[in-house]
């Protein structure tokens, strides 16, 4: 769900054990969820040209946020002296 919501992209989600089958839109919203162990889920999803921020512009925050912190530690350490 958070990966449809970061990159606002349809996704059609299945995992290993079998939970969490199903397809989710844009917004995070579930379209179709079976909770059964062995199912084969079936759903229409739509394609987008859209792009989000995190999609054009990939991990720069948390760099930015690596940076900062670093920076923001050297100051206090430097002016503790």
């Amino acid at each position: 769900m958070l990966r449809a919501i970061e990159t606002g992209r349809w996704v059609a989600r299945s995992a290993f054990d079998g939970y969490e089958v199903g397809f989710y839109g844009p917004l995070g919203e579930r379209i179709v969820q079976h909770p059964q162990k062995t199912v084969v889920a079936v759903g229409t999803i739509g394609l987008h040209a859209h792009q989000t921020p995190y999609v054009r512009l990939g991990d720069w925050w948390a760099y930015l946020c690596v940076v900062a912190v670093g920076v923001l530690s050297w100051r206090a350490r430097t002016q503790g002296d």
